[in-house]
């Protein structure tokens, strides 16, 4: 057992509903655990978000994203030792520069009473302006360590802050401890719900918004119709693209076809991807092997779910992740460079394709479905084989990070 170093820690990140956020902030917790450090808190938004040690050492959100805080989670943050920021919100200007802002309002507020902070298994870029960088350069000045979760954030964050300590990782959802989780404490009911009772795969498709974001100042929560307005017809070529897709792998392969949201139903109506699939579902109303998945979970349920899924299709990037964690293959479609990273990270770069690609030419998309079906226990030997060397990475560094 490792012996604890008796540092105070403290993970304050802000995460509501977004499950991929939520499960790497679990791994983070796990590993942290798994390296026999105990005096851990976390500010979070239920219970339920939390493995089951961490449920009795945790506070609620503070108002305007914890910039103020209540008095017991006040206290939490002047007794921290060190502040672990992981589990997403990866410093970039591509969705917004009130991202960025935000990062360092944020972290000058914990170095200004003498915190240290370290970025752990994070992601970082695209920067896409010349403001992005200068803010991002006094960002990593406040930084005591970076842990980078794929190749491009770490010579990104190499080139804007050479001094800065850094190291190369993976995403924090590979840690151990899942597993036992879920055999401890997932609802048998929940799988008999959605998966099929004889031996037809499962396969797990997820589709987000895209094509609305920019580098404004103003984030899309607080501009909401002007965002919504933007990609409107590049967003029905891509649920035309979906709907072929699972036509033709409910012809081909006689599959189950779980309709995953990202978000947990009904915490942010604006960022939850069920709209979307609930578009894809429409084409298929009358088939009870599409099914849409549009009831809040708890994590150790989902996790239990996606657990038993042969295959998933995924523009966001942890629902990928999610179901690689437990050694099942992925198709990412990435729409951004932290999708072809992260699957770079884990040596399956054949398992990521662009957006861009897919819009012109939908059958690369087929092809990679293809060839998953084609050697399916293959491939699950290959995922768990290079998951398991990310874990293993996962925890050096961690250990490093705790001069362990």
């Amino acid at each position: 057992m490792a012996q604890p170093t008796n540092e105070r820690i403290l993970l304050p990140r802000v995460i509501y509903g977004n499950r991929g956020d939520i499960l790497s902030r679990w791994g983070l917790l796990n590993g942290l655990l798994a390296i026999g450090e105990k005096e851990v808190h976390v500010f979070a938004h239920r219970s339920s978000d939390l493995p089951e040690p961490m449920k009795s050492h945790f506070d609620q959100y503070g108002k305007y994203h914890n910039l103020v805080l209540s008095p017991s989670a006040r206290y939490a943050l002047r007794n921290a030792d060190r502040v672990l920021w992981g589990g997403g919100l990866d410093m970039t200007d591509e969705s917004s520069m009130a991202k960025l802002l935000y990062l360092l309002a944020i972290f000058s507020q914990y170095r200004m009473i003498g915190k240290r902070i370290d970025c752990t298994f994070q992601g970082a870029g695209p920067l896409g302006t010349r403001t992005g960088k200068i803010i991002s350069r006094q960002i990593l000045k406040r930084v005591s360590t970076f842990i980078a979760r794929d190749e491009r954030s770490y010579e990104l964050v190499n080139q804007l802050n050479p001094s800065l300590p850094c190291l190369l990782a993976g995403d924090a959802i590979f840690m151990p401890g899942f597993e036992e989780q879920i055999k401890e404490n997932s609802d048998p009911a929940v799988m008999k719900e959605y998966l099929p009772s004889h031996g037809k795969p499962v396969v797990a498709v997820n589709m987000r918004r895209w094509f609305h974001f920019s580098s404004d100042l103003i984030p899309f929560q607080m501009a909401q119709r002007r965002y919504e307005n933007r990609g409107q017809e590049q967003m029905q070529q891509l649920v035309e693209i979906y709907v072929n897709l699972v036509r033709k792998i409910r012809k081909q392969y006689d599959a189950r076809i779980l309709l995953v949201s990202a978000y947990n139903p009904g915490v942010f109506s604006w960022e939850d991807d069920l709209p979307w699939l609930a578009k894809i579902k429409s084409s298929f109303a009358g088939d009870e092997d599409v099914l849409l998945m549009d009831k809040d979970l708890n994590m150790v349920d989902y996790m239990s779910l996606m657990s038993k899924v042969d295959l998933a299709i995924s523009m966001r990037l942890h629902s990928s992740l999610t179901v690689m964690r437990f050694g099942n293959p992925a198709i990412n479609i990435s729409y951004s460079s932290k999708g072809m990273g992260g699957f770079h990270t884990l040596g399956l770069d054949d398992h990521a394709v662009h957006i861009t690609g897919i819009m012109q030419e939908p059958g690369l998309l087929w092809q990679k479905v293809e060839t998953s079906f084609q050697d399916l226990k293959g491939e699950k030997q290959r995922v768990t084989q290079n998951v398991g060397a990310v874990i293993a990475k996962n925890l050096a560094a961690l250990r490093s990070l705790f001069n362990k």
